[in-house]
């Protein structure tokens, strides 16, 4: 009640209510004794939100103190379990600076308050806050430190949920460099959370609160075991049982793996509603790839965040420095390497979840070791030449064929599980050949070298005997995965086979060398033989639609091509829809062209859409987030222009502000686009968030110039 007296009180001298309105207010508080005045005060609606938060201010200053030794105290920052953290004025310096002073004042209290002061002392980096003085006043100790004009990580990401995920990789390697450079002079940081670290008015990462830090040479008489001390969302499991006295380097880079995981999820690994139920995640449970929360993050991300977030310490990356390379080596495109420590855990982990049917399989296996010897010479030459067998299907073929047939429908999602599913349960060569086929169908560049090595051994005995492999060997040719003097030839060949079976994927693979290999070229038997499958497959509509357009083998027809090129898209061809969603967008049909371009991501995710319909909204205010994700996810899928598109916007735009250091992150992306050249070049120029090179911007301009961007050429004439 005292607290709601105040509060009146503030709010008459303020004249923000008289005398009759809190006389009103306070007999119904009296009778809702739960509630407090400022809540009947804004539901009556005497008060809004604003005065309220006004008014909550006043009674918070009314008990700060005004001076602690020579530091004039302006207002409060924060507080936590420690201490509270006040805005001060430093009269010799003529400086604000942040002074926290300890809160309740006990031996074992003061000495950590003091140790946290040390710790922050020995760290000079540009990225954790600067420690300037320690003290004390009568009984209370404190000390003084930067004060970060800015906000807390956490504060920073709930405004602006929409920061990139390169800005947050960016973001993060400073401070594993920060972190790094505390584990160099000994400290282990033991509370690295998103309100632990500052982003002051450049973005910049200022770490700060060592008050948890362990000196790894000091005792260890004040951490007592078995007691939590930090937060439980980005707690090591050593630090969770309370085993203290085997936390290192390596308990810091889970907790930097937990930040990391929420700044790219949006939600801590874990979560729950008691202590409890989040150390028994942490103890037990693996968390969810970042990516299957938000679908943004690249695939890398989530091996990176799955290493340094792992149960055993031994497994995670060794020291924060690792974690920040591995994550520079994301941002520069580069492979990052999985060792040998992730494929032992995923091993041991499969062995103890499968351990009952490893031990039956093992009885079984001693028991008809007799059977598999008397049997071996007729299982071997049933599987000797890797050839699909139609006259006698297994049902896993069948489900390899069903596989096949999502391909070519464009269900490749599905197609994939399917795949997996039966390699799962088959352990002959000949399903991992088919895997590697599937692989390379879907295009995952990720498992070339993996797929290579199969095909070169597998893929020369396997015969053309039926439609499937007829149309997949024909790709294969055609696409260089065998090697052949001759690969179009090769591939008319294979699929000679499936046409003949009036097997459309066939029959439009060779109309489409016929149309786009010189060679070959028969441009009106290609549109013959186009239209007898269009009814069957999209591929085939599509090119039907594109040859009337351009009056390729035929007249020209727009109306033709436009029946054929919907034909195509209800067919499920993404990229009809694509194109379908420009010609709409032409005609200033917004609304048609979101349609058909929803349409083609929702179909197979295509890029294209991603970046069309990602202009679109960025265009519109209101959907500037929903833009934003699907240029991003253009930029990672290498759509030509995406990287370009989206760096002017960084440089130019005023929604998304002026970020040079991310437009030119962008902007290396895009090797063979002379306007990216051009750009990169005026930045370098300029100095814009560089240091300023006017020869590396003269060879960028003359970069630029070779690749046909002419505008550039008005920058060496200069």
């Amino acid at each position: 009640m005292n607290k709601d007296v105040k509060f009146g009180q503030i709010a008459l001298s303020n004249k923000m209510i008289d005398t009759k309105i809190l006389t009103h207010c306070m007999s119904l508080l009296q009778s809702n004794p739960q509630r407090t005045l400022s809540d009947i005060l804004l539901e009556e609606g005497f008060l809004n939100n604003e005065q309220v938060a006004q008014i909550q201010t006043q009674i918070t200053q009314n008990n700060i103190p005004q001076q602690i030794g020579r530091y004039k105290i302006l207002h409060e920052i924060g507080r936590g379990g420690m201490g509270i953290i006040y805005k001060a004025k430093d009269p010799l310096g003529d400086r604000d600076v942040a002074i926290k002073v300890l809160l309740r004042s006990s031996h074992e209290n003061n000495l950590r308050f003091i140790r946290e002061a040390k710790a922050t002392a020995r760290l000079q980096h540009p990225n954790i806050v600067t420690l300037h003085d320690i003290g004390q006043d009568g009984d209370k100790y404190f000390f003084t430190m930067d004060f970060v004009n800015g906000v807390p990580l956490d504060h920073f990401v709930k405004t602006d949920s929409s920061i990139p995920t390169r800005k947050i990789a960016a973001l993060m390697i400073k401070i594993c460099n920060a972190i790094h450079f505390a584990h160099q002079q000994g400290i282990i940081h033991r509370d690295i959370k998103p309100a632990n670290i500052m982003m002051d008015e450049n973005e910049e990462p200022k770490v700060m609160d060592f008050g948890l830090a362990k000196l790894q040479d000091a005792s260890q008489k004040l951490s007592v075991t078995g007691s939590m001390i930090g937060t439980i969302f980005y707690m090591p499991p050593e630090q969770v049982e309370g085993k203290i006295g085997s936390i290192d380097q390596r308990s810091d880079v889970y907790s930097l793996g937990a930040l990391f995981y929420t700044l790219l999820a949006g939600r801590p690994p874990f979560s729950g509603n008691t202590i409890t139920q989040v150390s028994q995640q942490i103890l037990h449970k693996d968390p969810l790839p970042p990516s299957s929360i938000k679908q943004i993050v690249p695939k890398p991300l989530d091996f990176i965040c799955a290493k340094a977030l792992a149960k055993d310490k031994n497994m995670r990356y060794r020291s924060a420095k690792e974690l920040g390379d591995d994550i520079e080596k994301f941002l520069r495109g580069e492979k990052i390497a999985r060792d040998k420590l992730q494929r032992q855990r995923k091993f041991y982990k499969w062995v103890e979840k499968h351990l009952v049917l490893i031990l039956l399989f093992t009885i079984v296996c001693s028991v008809g070791i007799t059977i598999f010897i008397s049997s071996y010479r007729n299982l071997r030459f049933k599987y000797k030449n890797l050839v699909y067998n139609t006259r006698e299907m297994t049902n896993d073929e069948r489900l390899f064929i069903q596989a096949f047939n999502f391909f070519i429908d464009n269900k490749r999602d599905s197609g994939w599980e399917l795949i997996k599913t039966v390699c799962e349960r088959n352990f002959t060569p000949r399903y991992h050949l088919l895997k590697a086929l599937y692989i390379r169908l879907m295009t995952r560049h990720d498992e070339d070298e993996r797929v290579g090595k199969i095909l070169k051994v597998y893929l020369p005995k396997a015969n053309v005997n039926n439609k499937y492999m007829s149309y997949i060997k024909g790709r294969l040719y055609m696409y260089g995965a065998i090697e052949h003097q001759d690969r179009a030839a090769q591939a008319i060949k294979s699929y000679e086979y499936g046409a003949a079976q009036k097997f459309a994927p066939c029959i439009e693979s060779i109309a489409n060398i016929y149309l786009r290999t010189p060679r070959f070229k028969k441009e009106k038997q290609a549109l013959k033989m186009f239209l007898e499958v269009s009814d069957q497959y999209h591929w085939a509509s599509y090119f039907v639609a594109r040859m009337y357009e351009e009056g390729i083998g035929t007249e020209k027809n727009i109306n033709k091509a436009l029946v054929y090129r919907r034909q195509s898209a209800k067919q499920g061809n993404s990229a009809s829809m694509v194109l379908l969603g420009d010609m709409f967008l032409e005609k200033n049909n917004t609304d048609e062209a979101i349609k058909w371009y929803q349409k083609a991501i929702d179909t197979d995710k295509n890029a294209f859409a991603m970046f069309a319909l990602g202009k679109i909204y960025l265009a519109q205010k209101d959907n500037l987030l929903r833009g934003l994700k699907l240029l991003w996810k253009s930029c990672e899928s290498d759509v030509p222009g995406a990287h370009v598109y989206l760096a002017k916007n960084y440089m130019y735009g005023k929604l998304l502000g002026r970020d040079y250091r991310i437009a030119r992150m962008l902007l290396v992306k895009e090797r063979k686009n002379g306007e990216a050249y051009y750009l990169l070049g005026k930045i370098f120029a300029n100095g814009w968030r560089v240091k300023k090179d006017k020869k590396r911007a003269e060879k960028l301009y003359q970069k630029a110039v070779s690749l046909g961007y002419d505008t550039a050429k008005e920058k060496l004439n200069k």
